[in-house]
């Protein structure tokens, strides 16, 4: 299948350009799932995601601590 019609909205694009940012931040060499739930943390509570880690009580500072114990 050809990658051609495929779009990546503002939103996303933002959210992979802030996931890049920590794996930066974070001295890792690629971007990894843990790198976009840490840019999810930035998303404003009246987003889905936002949503979803308030409701499940997840906060930064607790996933990075888990994290760097991994």
């Amino acid at each position: 299948a050809s990658a051609q019609g495929l779009y990546v909205t503002q939103r996303l694009n933002k959210l992979l350009v802030k996931a890049q940012d920590e794996a930066k931040r974070l001295k890792d060499e690629y971007v990894s799932v843990e790198h976009l739930v840490l840019a999810m943390f930035d998303e404003a509570s009246s987003t889905p995601i936002g949503r979803i880690l308030k409701s499940l009580n997840v906060r930064r500072d607790e996933f990075l601590k888990a994290l760097t114990e991994v």
